[in-house]
């Protein structure tokens, strides 16, 4: 897979990993993903290249350790974030310095996202940003 450039992965809707990860870390052309269900924590992708990132029905917990890992290239980033009834550890700040456009959604209404969306995303070179109204 040296010459793939965009992944798009979705695996189901059952919340059990799979015994293998997906390993693309041979993908050196690879620069947008979009990680539907539980695809993120299922795979294995070479991150720090990544200048674009869909992440669908993800939890928190895995946003922030993605984010952390393709920080330094992102520039375009949409999240649909699942929400829990409880709170899952301290605010974070999530330092993009390269990120142009933001997406924020929420990925089921079932919890108030103003309470559970605490992390303060540091974007100095945003130009586009998007949420869903449900935030506000």
């Amino acid at each position: 897979m040296p010459w793939l450039r965009h992944l798009h992965l979705s695996l189901g809707d059952h919340p059990v990993s799979p015994v293998v990860a997906y390993n693309f870390h041979e993908a050196l052309q690879l620069r947008s993903v979009v990680l539907e269900k539980f695809a993120p924590s299922n795979v294995e992708l070479p991150w720090a290249q990544l200048t674009s990132m869909t992440l669908s029905d993800v939890y928190r917990s895995e946003y922030l350790r993605l984010l952390r890992q393709t920080s330094s290239n992102l520039l375009h980033c949409a999240l649909s974030i699942i929400f829990e009834s409880y709170e899952e550890g301290d605010p974070c700040d999530i330092a993009l310095p390269r990120l142009e456009s933001l997406t924020l959604k929420d990925g089921n209404s079932k919890w108030a996202p103003t309470q559970q969306l605490r992390d303060v995303f540091i974007v100095p070179a945003l130009r586009s940003l998007r949420i869903s109204e449900s935030f506000l």
